[in-house]
């Protein structure tokens, strides 16, 4: 794996970790923007890694982790927006 791969890795799962560890703490609510920009970030990161080493298992997973992440931005900022 190359040394950006790495980089992506593990930053990704640092975000996420720290997403869920804030939102698990009280720190977060499942709407925060903090939260769900590091789990956007981490979870494209993770994508990024998995894409570029062939892992469909972990695409499958990334995507749709960027995928649900997407529509908790949708729903914070409908809930604003009414």
């Amino acid at each position: 794996m190359e040394p950006l791969t790495q980089i992506a890795s593990f930053c990704g799962a640092v975000f996420i970790l720290a997403g869920y560890f804030g939102l698990q703490a009280g720190k977060f609510s499942e709407f925060n923007l903090v939260y769900l920009g590091l789990n956007f970030t981490g979870a494209s990161m993770l994508l990024f890694s998995a894409w570029y080493t062939g892992q469909i298992g972990f695409i499958l997973l990334e995507g749709a982790w960027v995928l649900v992440t997407v529509f908790g931005f949708l729903k914070r900022f409908s809930r604003l927006s009414s």
